[in-house]
């Protein structure tokens, strides 16, 4: 008899462990971790706090087991987008079953740049090629810091002659998170060789040989503010100065407002952002959403009154599997005007662009497009170190490949009746497929084979070397 109540009764016992398992188990699951501690190194210039302030997590912050893997790629993405470091790695040491460590490593980029200049001049490189006739390149020197005072302030001047003659200085400290920043751009800019009409789709140039063209002096002050990470502001005020030649205003009097030589006007814009990509030069998994708004001209320092330039756009990315990636991008703009001065560039082909369309420009003063990718990773991310280097920060490199294929579809509305040109009011559509090389210091190499809805196809190719 006591051995059947034995039995009976670890039968009971080894039921309840049962029942009560998955509560203990899921309660255990379901703690949270302190941060303890947060330490950096790898940061020679860097200061501490830039890179902290980039973290979804605080000193005392709690944070769930089940979250902490996410948590931790969340925030290496944060940190390697301030495009600051080639490499971010962020460990974690349990103290305790309560307490965590965070230790942040990070490779340190070339923050000072004093180079020469030399450099192509178009709307991109495609376009660069085929209209280059030896004239089409610009040299000088640029001195650029990304990381001024270790505080991830930019500050640069630049100084070019060839296509164009043009002076820059500027300097950006946007802020770090919930917190205020600041910024100014000056730029004094001339050329002898501009574009003055659009035919056929494509710019046609006036080119002078012994004076200018047009003259630009433009200065700007923006004031940023960014909060809970991933939502920026800017507001921009500015002031801009243009004057054309004789010759210019002959050929297209609406170059500028009012049909006249000379032009002044004030500029104020505000933007939005909302950015949770993973890696904003090259996405592959996020959202992300802009709006602006700008007003130029507002009748005060000239006789222009002026219009609204309202812009939108929408991406979203996503990894469909380990390989393979989905992205499409959404772009809206729209002028408060039937019609512009050319000087502003109103349509497509300018901004913005649809594969198979480098060649074009599509005047209008309302358009969208649609444009999506499917990437396949050939090669994934792959970390080098050339001993042979001796700079550091060129010694360690990384690159990736992707075969992407891509559908672009876009519209141009232009309620001016223009008979030279055929793609406004057109439903355009691109295809194709190309290959992208993406390596260190956030560049990205594109070739792509390209179709059009018209016919047009061809090999284009484009890169981000610029700095």
């Amino acid at each position: 008899m006591d051995k059947i109540k034995w039995q009976f009764s670890g039968v009971i016992t080894l039921l309840l462990c049962f029942l009560f398992f998955p509560v203990f188990s899921e309660e255990k699951e379901n703690e949270n971790l302190i941060v303890k501690e947060i330490s950096v190194s790898g940061n020679k210039r860097t200061k501490e706090i830039i890179i902290i302030s980039e973290l979804p997590f605080t000193l005392g912050s709690e944070i769930s087991i089940n979250k902490l893997d996410e948590l931790l790629e969340r925030a290496e993405q944060n940190v390697l987008n301030t495009s600051l470091f080639n490499k971010v790695t962020i460990d974690t040491l349990l103290v305790d079953s309560n307490n965590v460590i965070f230790n942040i490593n990070v490779d340190e980029r070339l923050f000072l740049w004093i180079l020469p200049i030399f450099e192509n001049e178009g709307r991109n490189f495609s376009d660069f090629l085929r209209l280059n006739d030896g004239s089409w390149f610009n040299y000088g020197i640029y001195v650029k810091h990304y990381n001024f005072r270790g505080r991830n302030e930019k500050i640069s001047l630049r100084a070019i002659t060839g296509y164009k003659n043009q002076l820059v200085f500027d300097y950006e400290n946007s802020g770090r998170n919930n917190s205020l920043g600041w910024g100014c751009t000056f730029r004094m800019q001339e050329n002898n060789q501009i574009p003055f009409i659009v035919l056929n789709d494509k710019q046609v140039f006036l080119k002078l040989k012994r004076s200018w063209a047009i003259r630009q002096n433009r200065l700007e002050l923006n004031y940023y503010f960014r909060h809970n990470l991933y939502h920026y502001h800017r507001l921009t005020a500015g002031y801009e100065s243009v004057k054309i030649s004789d010759s210019l205003h002959t050929l297209n009097p609406n170059y500028l407002p009012l049909d006249k030589k000379q032009s002044s006007q004030l500029i104020l814009s505000y933007r939005y952002k909302h950015d949770t990509r993973d890696l904003k030069f090259y996405p592959l998994n996020g959202n992300y959403i802009e709006a602006e708004i700008s007003r130029i001209g507002l009748g005060i320092v000239s006789d222009y009154s002026g219009f609204f330039d309202s812009k939108f756009k929408f991406g979203v990315y996503r990894p469909l599997t380990n390989r393979l990636y989905s992205n499409s991008d959404l772009t809206f703009r729209a002028y408060s005007k039937k019609e512009i001065p050319f000087f502003f560039n109103a349509g497509f082909g300018y901004d913005d662009y649809m594969n198979g369309f480098e060649y074009k420009v599509v005047e209008g003063t309302l358009y969208t497009t649609l444009k999506n990718m499917l990437l396949l990773e050939l090669i994934p991310r792959k970390d080098k170190t050339l001993n042979f280097i001796p700079i550091k920060q060129f010694s360690k490199f990384h690159y990736a490949l992707y075969l992407q294929l891509h559908v672009d579809v876009g519209y141009v509305y232009n309620d001016a009746a223009i008979i030279r040109n055929q793609l406004p009011n057109s439903f355009l559509f691109g295809y194709g497929i190309g290959i992208d090389l993406v390596t260190i210091y956030d560049k990205v190499l594109r070739i792509n084979y390209s179709r059009t809805n018209f016919g047009d196809q061809g090999i284009f190719i484009d890169f981000n070397l610029s700095l």
